[in-house]
């Protein structure tokens, strides 16, 4: 399977010694359909535990026919556990059992299109459905910092990854940190229509001015999402997080405990984005 959603190689995970180690892992099978499903700590690996039904469900799932383009992308059909364990991971697509595999995607500059050209899809500028104004001048976006995963439910866990950027930073510009009186590691307020957050300040020139980053890695009274809205796509449905309405000002310390806090500001939202 592939190892990680943000790779194509495909990779099986042993347990060290060759030790079997009892994971909560399962597969079930109909008579029409394979159902397969993972959980625990290696999501994305096959374990010795089950191998013999894990051989069993991959074989099936490499010789799925899927027609058209997802079936060219996601091809798994030359990827055994042989070669798996021969060449320590295969990248797919991985059309035939000669194929080495593909480690980058479209070096011929072929693509899966009906004239094998790639092609752009425009879409329309919608407005911010949390816009900007003289009560909120700044953008707020958040996103992930390098050392942590999601809601970092597990790479908070790991000491060197903490030791890194072991709290959430507020990423400002020296231009806007200059106009609050910020300096690099005061403590800074981010007041959104929803809520509020006090973390220590990051002066940094690789930020627009009149825009503060907050990675999302934490969670209670450090969880940047308590400034985010909730407008969806109306699309995909998903959540507009990425552009909030903000404010700043330098404080004085971080932010009470969750005990000594009031609730949170009601907002509705202004729509679809």
């Amino acid at each position: 399977m592939p190892n990680g959603d943000s790779t194509k190689n495909t990779s099986r995970g042993d347990d060290s010694g060759g030790q079997k180690k009892k994971r909560n892992t399962g597969w079930e099978t109909s008579s029409n359909t394979w159902h397969v499903y993972r959980s625990g700590p290696s999501q994305n690996y096959w374990t010795k535990s089950w191998m013999s039904g894990g051989t069993i469900i991959f074989t099936k799932f490499t010789s799925l026919k899927r027609p058209g383009a997802c079936r060219q992308l996601a091809d798994y059909y030359g990827i055994t556990y042989e070669r798996v364990d021969q060449e320590l991971g295969i990248f797919w697509p991985c059309p035939s059992l000669d194929h080495p595999g593909t480690p980058r995607l479209f070096t011929d500059r072929m693509f899966y299109t009906h004239d094998r050209k790639a092609h752009f899809n425009v879409t329309e500028w919608r407005p911010s459905g949390d816009p900007v104004d003289e009560g909120y001048p700044l953008f707020l976006t958040t996103g992930r910092v390098v050392s942590q995963y999601l809601s970092g439910t597990q790479t908070r866990r790991i000491g060197a990854l903490v030791d890194q950027i072991p709290e959430p930073l507020a990423e400002i510009h020296p231009r806007l940190a200059e106009r609050h009186e910020i300096k690099d590691g005061d403590w800074v307020r981010v007041t959104t229509r929803r809520d509020e957050l006090t973390v220590r300040a990051q002066v940094v020139k690789t930020i627009r001015p009149d825009t503060v980053f907050i990675p999302y890695h934490w969670p209670g009274i450090s969880s940047a999402n308590r400034l985010t809205h909730r407008t969806l796509d109306p699309r995909s449905k998903i959540p507009e997080f990425k552009v909030s309405a903000c404010r700043i000002r330098r404080a004085e310390g971080p932010d009470p405990s969750p005990d000594d806090r009031g609730p949170l500001k009601s907002y509705e939202s202004r729509g679809g984005a």
